[in-house]
């Protein structure tokens, strides 16, 4: 009996303390504010997101001349107007770039046509990681280090790095046929 009248004393109290803790409330709000920025670096709007290294044309057989799985020894480049500019802000160097070529042939780092190897010829690309270097894409996915790429001054705190690529032709196959044939090389830009 005595244990009941104890809690029945106490219940009271601690109604009476809960109602006057709930009457002293305030209310607040937590505002959460960013602002998403896009890239540090964007492709020059003159020179766009994309190049294309015309090769022009070559007859069946010149391509004949040139073993099946080899490449050409002449370098297809036409102008610096060709080439892929990317500004960066002049705090922001660039870092890597991964190549992601479309398809490759049975032939190991020689490309061919986006759509399939009907035509029996293909491409070698090589990149400039460095003014004076070059390496060959030869895998999907590849990752390239361009730390040694040196960009050019703009002024308003820019700097443009000139992004140049070096083609030539490829025989993939025993039989050549004429037609069109089209390479596609994605890539994406990494800095630090």
């Amino acid at each position: 009996m005595k244990r009941s009248i104890i809690f029945s004393a106490m219940l009271p109290f601690l109604s009476v303390g809960m109602a006057h803790a709930a009457d002293i409330t305030d209310e607040g709000q937590l505002i959460i504010q960013a602002t998403v920025e896009g890239s540090s670096c964007h492709f020059n709007s003159n020179g766009g997101d994309s190049a294309i290294i015309d090769m022009g044309t070559i007859s069946t057989s010149d391509v004949y001349k040139i073993g099946i799985g080899a490449i050409s020894n002449t370098k297809v480049w036409n102008t610096d107007a060709d080439s892929i500019e990317i500004i960066c802000p002049s705090t922001v160097e660039l870092k890597n770039i991964t190549f992601s070529p479309t398809k490759f042939s049975e032939h190991p780092g020689l490309l061919q046509d986006d759509e399939d190897d009907t035509t029996g010829v293909g491409f070698a690309v090589d990149f400039y990681n460095t003014t004076t270097s070059s390496v060959n894409i030869n895998e999907k996915h590849q990752v390239v280090d361009v730390s040694g790429l040196k960009g050019e001054s703009i002024g308003n705190g820019g700097v443009k790095y000139t992004l140049k690529f070096d083609a030539r032709w490829a025989r993939l196959a025993q039989v050549v046929n004429a037609g069109d044939v089209k390479s596609t090389i994605k890539f994406t830009v990494e800095t630090d």
